[in-house]
């Protein structure tokens, strides 16, 4: 959104503009706000490259118009994403909106993972043919290729490769060769080490992101249903060297990590290697969260106050709002 005109008000979405995401199940979107139960915009990569890209690019323009003039379209009902911007405002012209170029994109790695962590909530997908969803991560990594042939996405999009564990990932290999000059964030769990991650952190512009969701091995090992604690933090240690900015996340369970313990047992680690801190919930678990509101703020007030006594770098993801708690827990 770098072209501007003044004295107007407009409703948007700012991934319509430079936004892209490859999902585990086979559509190419411009966010992954389904969570809300929204029609979000998207196309199946079913199709080739070229009606994929008009697809994609007819769906985008009408929306981004529909949005202009106060509506939703055939898309984004009630989604929590849209926003209305006061002058400067984007210039929503047809040359700006057809000037596509694509700042994020998240790559779904079709759910494989050596993990079972009791608040997944891609399991469902991964019980799809392995053959399926390959065919999904082969369409993904061809339109890619298209898309950087066209010069939608370059070496200053920032790829998040997520949705299961590209670290063990049989297309690893491939997927990466993708980005091996990008500012990447690798949504990893480390229990195991690859060299090729290692060799894309080495441009020196990509992170890496850990939810730990604990700071015992055996409240590890009961979340995360596999791996082994020190051997992850070992591996942990190892991809920080390389890595520009490493973030440790930790979800919130009120009732299985929510204990002292724990919490500044996470905090000493991130200490430690000079890490950030995220503190995020199981997003499937609202109403488990809410029944245990009282102990899951007496956690959060924990976890800042210690973040803060160890001068740790520390956030609060979206998430974390509930209802009328919102401002309060998302800012402590």
């Amino acid at each position: 959104m770098n072209d501007f005109i003044s004295n107007m008000s407009i409703k948007t979405c700012p991934f319509l503009w430079d936004q892209i995401h490859f999902s585990s199940t086979g559509e190419v979107m411009f966010c992954c706000v389904y969570y809300y139960a929204v029609n979000a915009p998207q196309a199946p990569l079913s199709i080739n490259n070229e009606e994929l890209f008009t697809t994609l690019m007819q769906i985008r323009q009408q929306t981004l118009s529909a949005l202009k003039n106060g509506a939703d379209g055939d898309f984004c009902t009630g989604c929590p994403e849209i926003i209305e911007i006061h002058k400067p405002v984007a210039n929503t012209s047809d040359n700006a909106v057809a000037n596509w170029k694509v700042n994020t994109l998240l790559f779904g790695t079709g759910t494989v993972c050596n993990l079972d962590c009791i608040y997944c909530s891609t399991k469902k997908i991964a019980l799809t043919p392995w053959r399926e969803r390959e065919k999904n991560v082969k369409r993904a990594i061809d339109f890619v290729r298209y898309l950087q042939a066209m010069n939608v996405i370059d070496t200053t999009t920032n790829a998040v490769l997520g949705s299961g564990e590209i670290t063990v990932h049989p297309l690893r290999a491939e997927i990466l060769q993708l980005f091996t000059e990008n500012p990447c964030k690798f949504l990893i769990n480390a229990v195991e080490y690859s060299t090729e991650v290692e060799n894309v952190l080495k441009n020196g512009k990509s992170r890496i992101n850990v939810s730990i969701d604990s700071g015992t091995p055996d409240t590890y090992r009961q979340i995360k249903g596999g791996g082994d604690y020190f051997r992850t933090l070992d591996n942990i240690r190892r991809y920080s060297r390389f890595a520009n900015i490493t973030d440790l996340k930790y979800i919130l369970l009120p009732g299985t990590n929510d204990d002292t313990t724990n919490l500044d047992g996470f905090l000493d680690f991130a200490k430690e290697i000079g890490a950030n801190v995220i503190l995020s919930r199981d997003f499937n678990g609202i109403e488990a969260f809410e029944q245990k509101l009282e102990e899951a703020e007496k956690a959060i007030e924990h976890f800042v106050e210690n973040a803060k006594k160890r001068g740790i770098s520390h956030f609060m993801s979206g998430n974390m709002s509930i209802g009328e708690r919102k401002e309060k827990v998302r800012r402590p």
